[in-house]
């Protein structure tokens, strides 16, 4: 159905003004996670994920990794490729 989200760990643009309350009021602690791994620091991945909440138009998604690990999502794993 359009307007719906597939997964409860999934919240779409039409939740973006709630994402930002939340956040506003501490309730939510966005983080870039990309940042994590350029050694920047927690603090400074938290300001790169609040300036990703902004401009709306550019906004797609948000992801509760763990409602998704409730959910038994998993990251993908690393393996070797052998050639």
């Amino acid at each position: 159905m359009a307007g719906t989200q597939a997964e409860r760990w999934v919240s779409g643009r039409l939740a973006y003004d709630e994402i930002v309350r939340q956040v506003d009021q501490g309730n939510l602690v966005p983080i870039e996670s990309v940042k994590l791994t350029e050694n920047c620091g927690f603090w400074a991945a938290v300001e790169a994920g609040k300036e990703n909440l902004r401009p709306r138009r550019e906004f797609h998604s948000m992801i509760d990794v763990l409602s998704a690990r409730f959910d038994r999502v998993t990251p993908l794993p690393l393996t070797e490729s052998r050639l």
